[in-house]
């Protein structure tokens, strides 16, 4: 009977020792798992902070900011945005945001269209001088980048040369009917699939822009129609495309 006892009591006491065991192993588990957890947000987190990002303040409200946010991009946030304003007020806002945030490059997004010269002159000149200043100094060796991705007459233009090349001055309304013959039916502003629908014509667009950006550039900046510095931003982003 004594034997019995005894033997109860040690099955009792090795069955607590086992549950005490399971108990530690799981909270140690639990903190082993919180570890990993908190780790990967912590990760995370790093990666977010640590992305590249590309501030683009648009004239237009809606059909440059589509274009822009169509791009599919690693490791790079595209911020496009548009606030249908002047052009210098577009550099006063892109000067703005970047007193809040840090972005690798800020570029402005404007069509000369009925701005004064002096304006449209002005903004080019305002939103480079933004652009250089948020470089790093090894960015700063190519000064063929503007940060400013202004047309002359307006950013169609830039839909435009996907489909030909263009050089004599052309008015915005032209341009729509170019571009409507081009795509089979009736252009429509703020459309958001322009950038899927351009994608394979890219490359053309951006050779018949930079002959464009050859010819004319040399002029004062108002008198430069047809001309477009979209490419300049387009291919930028290029170099963080999806394969």
């Amino acid at each position: 009977m004594i034997s019995k006892k005894r033997n109860t009591r040690s099955k009792d006491r090795k069955q607590e020792r086992e549950i005490k065991k399971r108990e530690r192993r799981k909270k140690k588990g639990e903190r082993k798992k919180e570890t990993r957890i908190n780790g990967s947000k912590t990760r995370k987190r790093s990666v977010r902070q640590m992305r590249d990002s590309f501030l683009i303040v648009c004239e237009g409200t809606k059909t440059e900011p589509n274009y822009f946010n169509s791009f599919e991009l690693l490791k790079v946030d595209v911020f496009s945005i548009g606030i249908g304003e002047s052009p210098q007020h577009i550099v006063e806002y892109a000067k703005r945001e970047s007193r809040k945030n840090t972005y690798q490059q800020i570029w402005c997004v404007f069509d000369k269209d009925e701005f004064t010269n002096n304006e449209f002159n002005n903004a080019i000149e305002s939103a480079r001088a933004l652009f250089l200043k948020n470089l790093d100094e090894k960015s700063r060796k190519y000064p063929e980048l503007l940060g400013s991705a202004h047309s002359n007459e307006a950013f169609e233009l830039w839909f435009l040369l996907h489909f030909q090349i263009h050089e004599e001055a052309i008015s915005r309304e032209d341009l729509r009917k170019l571009l409507t013959k081009h795509l089979g039916y009736n252009y429509e502003k703020n459309s958001l699939n322009m950038f899927e629908i351009l994608k394979p014509h890219l490359k053309t667009a951006i050779k018949n822009s930079k002959k464009l950006w050859m010819e004319k550039s040399f002029l004062p900046q108002h008198n430069e129609n047809p001309i477009t510095a979209v490419h300049l931003l387009v291919q930028e982003l290029m170099k963080h495309a999806r394969p």
